[in-house]
């Protein structure tokens, strides 16, 4: 899973996961997990976070090694401190 983000806070960290819900679906709440009843942390979550250069561009990469099923919808990242900014559905 790659993140591209621009028009960010320069030189700032953000995280960003995927979500379990599509971006016009209860504003995309849940994160999807490997395992529903499992941990809220990766390898269960799939976690792309990242650092914004001087110009406010950010690139996150996450590997996981499992594919990700149908119920992983949109890609969601969250400003420091955790509210949800911008959001991507996966098709």
């Amino acid at each position: 899973m790659t993140v591209h983000a621009s028009g960010l806070l320069p030189n700032t960290t953000y995280p960003s996961h995927v979500h379990a819900l599509p971006c016009g679906r209860a504003d995309a709440d849940g994160h999807y997990r490997r395992d529903p009843a499992g941990p809220a942390t990766p390898p269960n979550e799939i976690w792309q976070g990242f650092t914004t250069d001087a110009d406010g561009v950010g690139n996150g990469r996450a590997v996981a090694d499992f594919t990700a099923g149908p119920t992983a919808m949109s890609v969601v990242i969250h400003a420091p401190g955790g509210a949800k900014i911008a959001c991507a559905d996966l098709e």
